[in-house]
């Protein structure tokens, strides 16, 4: 685990999907980023502020599942 301290233009958010860490440049708050582990996209937001987080819809999710799907068909299959 990486035990680093996070620099003072950025902040910490747990991926919903993957629940992995990800270090988010301030300038990005409220803005749509990408987790590099699962490609999730998301709005980026302090879990530290008050403000409230918005929650994934079933049409969101779906969408997401879709997009998986058609990555893994996408690939050559290994032998």
């Amino acid at each position: 685990m990486n035990t680093q301290p996070i620099p003072a233009n950025f902040f910490l958010v747990e991926c919903r999907a993957c629940s992995r860490p990800l270090r988010v440049p301030k300038l990005l708050l409220d803005q749509q980023v990408v987790c590099r582990h699962c490609s999730l996209q998301f709005t980026a937001f302090d879990p530290k502020s008050s403000v409230a987080v918005e929650q994934p819809t079933f049409a969101n999710l779906i969408a997401k599942v879709d997009q998986l799907l058609a990555q893994c068909e996408a690939r050559p299959e290994v032998a």
